[in-house]
C-alpha cells in the first residue's frame, strides 16, 4: 500500500516511472512523441501510461527548479 505506483497513494515516483508520467503528460497536452520530444522506449509503453493517466484522471507534475 505504501508503493509509489499504488493508484490511491500520494508518494512521489522513483526517476524511471517520473520520465515516462512526463512524457505521458506531454501527449495527453497534445505534444508528439519523437518529434516534440525524445525517450529511447517504445510508444506503447507511453500508450499505457497515458490510459493510465486518463483513467485515474492524475496530472502529475514535479517541480524541476529545486
Amino acid at each position: 500500500m505504501q508503493s509509489p505506483l499504488n493508484p490511491i497513494s500520494k508518494a512521489e515516483t522513483g526517476p524511471d516511472s517520473a520520465v515516462f508520467i512526463y512524457g505521458a503528460n506531454r501527449i495527453r497536452e497534445g505534444d508528439i512523441l519523437y518529434k516534440d520530444f525524445f525517450d529511447h522506449k517504445g510508444p506503447i509503453l507511453y500508450l499505457i501510461e497515458v490510459i493510465a493517466l486518463s483513467i485515474t484522471n492524475r496530472k502529475y507534475s514535479r517541480n524541476l527548479d529545486s
